[in-house]
């Protein structure tokens, strides 16, 4: 295992953690954490080899991110309420398109 899977690997962990915790709970939305995340994750990327070549799960993600930056600037400050079960469907689709991408291996 390369070290940007581990590390990827250990950061989805501490998020699934933390959503167990907060499952139902009401947070606000901040805008910030995306504009942070998104040069974490896609520097993990960059380093695991993902975006080796520029493919259809690379264009998939480079979408999914710019519309993820788009709808956090919109509705930074509102309120939702935490789900688990949601975090998990996305965390494991996340996971797929990272794999079909060739990120973890």
């Amino acid at each position: 295992m390369s070290a940007p899977v581990f590390i990827w690997l250990v950061l989805v962990v501490i998020g699934v953690i933390g959503s167990v915790f907060t499952h139902g709970e009401t947070t606000e939305k901040n805008a910030v954490a995306a504009f942070i995340g998104v040069p974490i994750q896609l520097s993990l990327l960059i380093w695991g080899g993902f975006f080796k070549f520029l493919g259809v799960p690379q264009a998939i993600y480079i979408g999914l991110i710019v519309v993820g930056l788009l709808m956090a600037l919109k509705n930074h400050g509102e309120i939702k309420k935490q789900n688990f079960f949601g975090d998990i469907i996305g965390i494991g689709l996340t996971a797929l398109l990272f794999w079909w991408g060739g990120f973890f291996g």
